[in-house]
C-alpha cells in the first residue's frame, strides 16, 4: 500500500507546486489566508500521514517517505512565512494581523540544502531511538524499545542489572546519536540566528509567551526547590536502607541507575519502597486490572471513561480503528515513545503507543486523550489557530486529568481500587502523585537549562558532560552511576533531546495543571488533597471551557 500513499503526497506536491510564484502582497489578505488555510490541511495531511507510516514501520521506504514530506513540508511553510513577514501589519484589522504575527513567527528553514540534511538527521536520530535494543546475556535480558526497557527497569531491584540496562541504553542510544545530535543543533542554531534570533533556545522561549522564560522558571523553582530537597533527602535514605550502604558514596547525591527509571524524572516505580504506610497493604491499579482480566483495550477504555464521566464526548471512531495500541508482533520496528496525532482531517486522531496492561500504560492513554480533546476543542477553527494557548498549555489538560487517576475515589468509583478510604491510604497517594508529578520539576529545568546554555555558546562541546552532570547533581541530586558512566552521552538517552523537541513546556505545565486541578476541585466542592471530579459535569464544562476557549496567544 505504499505506493499510493507515495501517489497520493506526489499529487498533493504537483496541485501546490506553483503556490510560490502566486503568492503577492498586494492581493487581499482574507483571500490568501483562505488558500493557505486549504494548503495548510492537505500539508499538514501530508507531513502527519509520512511520519505514522514511519513511526508504525520502520523501514527504508517509509524513510524516504518521511524525508520526502518533511522537505516538501518545510518548503511550502518557507514561503508563507517569508509572504507574511513582508506584510504590513498595521495596515491589517486585528483578526488578520494575530493571523499574520502568528503566522510570521518562528524558524523558517531558509536553505534549502539545510532543509534537507535537517530532515535526514532527524530521520537517523528517530531509527536509532525507535530500533535501540539492550542484550545483556549474563542477566538473561533482551529489550527493544524504550516502553520495554522502562518497564524492566521498573520490576527490577538488583543494583548491578540497572546499572547495566542504565549504560546499554546509554551506549545504543545516546552514544550512536551524539555525533549527528551536534550536527543537527548547529545546523537548527544557524537557521535560528537567520530569522533574527541569537540561538534556536531563544526561538523555542518566544512560544511559550513569556516575557522572560528563564527568570520566570527559575522564581518557580526557588518556591519549591527547597520541599525537592526535603523530598530527595528522604528517598535516599530509604534507598539506601533497602540497596545497602556500598552504592552510596558519601556525597548527598543518588546513583541513577537507583532511581530504576532511564532518566530519574518519574520515581513512581520504587513506590512500594518509598510510601510512608506498608499496612494497609499496598495495591496499585496494575494489580487491579490485572485480577479483573484487562485486555489493552479495556485499558483504553477505562482511560476514556476518566473523560466520559464528567461529560466529554467519546473517542471517535478514527481512534479505536486506525491508532496503534501495542506493540506489533510481526517484527516490525516501531517507535513505542507515547504520542498523539492530529491529521487536521475528517475527524482523524489518534494515538501511537506500546501500551501494557499496567499503571503507567493507563495514565500514559489519560494524558493523550487530554491532548486529543483538546484536538477536537478546535478542529474547526482555521489552520493557523488550532494549536494551544502554548505548549505548556496543551501538556497540563491530560496530566491534570492524571490526577484523578491517582485520586483514591476516583479510582475507587471507577472500581479500579478497592473500597479503602483511610488516612493512610491518602498520604501514600500524595506521597506517589509527588514520586510521580514533582520529580519531573529538576529533571526538565536541567534538561532545558543544559541545552539553553549550549546553544548559546555559554557551554563549550568539550565540557558538555562535565555541565550536564554538574547541572544534574546541583539541580536533580542525582549522580552517575559511576566514573565510566559519567562520559556517556546521558543526555541523548531521552527521546526529546535525541529528536531536538523542547522540554521546558512540561516544567511550566506542572505548575498550569494544578492551577487547573485547583479549579475543578473547587467546582466540584472537593479538598485539594483527597479531590476526586470525574463524576462533576460542572468541573467537566468548567475544563471544556479551558481547551475550548484557549486556543492561542
Amino acid at each position: 500500500m505504499l505506493w499510493r500513499s507515495m501517489a497520493g503526497y506526489v499529487i498533493i506536491l504537483l496541485a501546490l507546486k506553483d503556490f510560490g510564484s502566486k503568492i503577492s502582497a498586494h492581493e487581499n489578505v482574507t483571500e490568501r489566508f483562505q488558500q493557505f488555510d486549504k494548503e495548510f490541511q492537505s500539508m499538514w495531511w501530508l507531513h502527519q500521514s509520512a511520519d505514522w507510516n514511519y513511526s508504525t514501520n520502520v523501514s527504508i521506504a517509509t524513510t524516504s517517505s518521511r524525508k520526502f514530506a518533511s522537505v516538501a513540508y518545510s518548503n511550502w511553510m518557507r514561503e508563507w512565512k517569508l509572504w507574511a513577514r513582508q506584510l504590513n501589519y498595521v495596515d491589517l484589522p486585528p483578526h488578520e494581523y494575530q493571523a499574520v504575527k502568528m503566522l510570521a513567527s518562528g524558524v523558517v528553514f531558509l536553505n534549502a540544502n539545510d532543509t534537507r540534511l535537517i530532515a535526514e538527521l532527524k530521520s537517523k536520530l528517530t531509527e536509532v531511538y525507535s530500533t535501540a535494543k539492550i542484550a545483556l546475556p549474563e542477566f538473561d535480558i533482551i529489550a527493544q524499545g524504550e516502553s520495554e526497557i522502562i518497564s524492566l527497569m521498573a520490576k527490577l531491584r538488583d543494583p548491578d542489572v540497572l546499572k547495566e540496562i542504565w549504560k546499554s541504553w546509554r551506549m545504543q542510544v545516546g552514544e550512536k546519536s551524539k555525533s549527528d545530535w551536534l550536527q543537527l543543533m548547529k545546523l537548527t542554531n544557524k537557521e535560528a540566528e537567520e530569522n533574527g534570533y541569537s540561538d534556536v533556545g531563544e526561538a523555542w522561549r518566544e512560544e511559550l509567551g513569556l516575557e522572560d522564560v528563564v527568570s520566570t522558571v527559575l522564581s518557580l523553582w526557588e518556591e519549591v526547590k527547597n520541599f525537592y530537597k526535603e523530598l530527595q533527602s528522604y528517598v535516599k535514605h530509604k534507598l539506601r536502607a533497602h540497596f545497602g550502604e556500598k552504592h552510596f558514596g558519601m556525597n548527598p547525591w543518588i546513583p541513577a541507575h537507583l532511581l530504576v527509571n532511564l532518566w530519574g524524572d518519574n520515581w513512581s516505580s520504587l513506590s512500594d519502597i518509598l510510601i510512608p504506610y506498608s499496612k494497609p497493604s499496598y495495591e496499585d491499579i496494575t494489580s487491579e486490572m490485572t485480577s479483573h482480566g484487562y485486555s489493552v483495550i479495556d485499558l483504553l477504555r477505562k482511560a476514556e471513561e476518566f473523560y466520559t464521566t464528567m461529560g466529554f464526548d467519546s473517542m471517535k471512531l478514527n481512534f479505536w480503528t486506525r491508532s496503534m495500541f501495542v506493540k506489533p508482533t510481526d517484527g516490525r520496528f516501531v517507535d513505542c515513545h507515547a504520542v498523539s496525532y492530529d491529521f487536521a482531517l475528517n475527524e482523524d486522531f489518534r494515538v501511537r503507543m506500546c501500551a501494557e496492561v499496567n499503571e503507567h500504560s493507563l495514565l500514559e492513554a489519560i494524558h493523550e486523550m487530554g491532548h486529543i480533546h483538546y484536538y477536537m476543542a478546535y478542529h474547526n477553527l482555521p489552520m493557523v489557530y488550532r494549536s494551544g494557548a502554548n505548549s505548556a498549555f496543551h501538556e497540563a489538560v491530560g496530566e491534570t486529568m492524571v490526577y484523578a487517576a491517582q485520586s483514591p475515589k476516583c479510582l475507587r468509583i471507577l472500581h479500579l481500587r478497592p473500597p479503602d478510604t483511610s488516612g493512610e491510604i491518602l498520604v501514600n497517594t500524595l506521597m506517589k502523585q509527588a514520586l510521580s508529578k514533582f520529580v519531573l520539576l529538576p529533571w526538565a529545568l536541567t534538561v532545558e537549562m543544559w541545552r539553553y546554555r549550549l546553544f548559546s555558546g555559554e557551554i563549550e562541546e568539550t565540557d558538555m558532560m562535565d555541565k550536564w552532570w554538574e547541572l544534574r547533581k546541583m539541580i536533580q541530586g542525582i549522580e552517575p552511576p559511576d566514573t565510566e558512566s559519567a562520559k556517556l552521552f546521558d543526555p541523548g538517552s531521552k527521546y526529546h533531546v535525541v529528536l531536538h523537541i523542547p522540554y521546558m513546556r512540561y516544567f511550566l505545565s506542572r505548575f498550569l495543571e494544578h492551577q487547573f486541578l485547583e479549579a475543578l476541585c473547587k467546582t466540584a466542592d472537593e479538598d485539594l488533597h483527597s479531590c476526586c471530579f470525574i463524576t462533576c459535569k460542572k468541573a467537566g464544562d468548567k475544563l471544556k471551557y479551558i481547551i475550548s476557549t484557549y486556543y492561542f496567544i
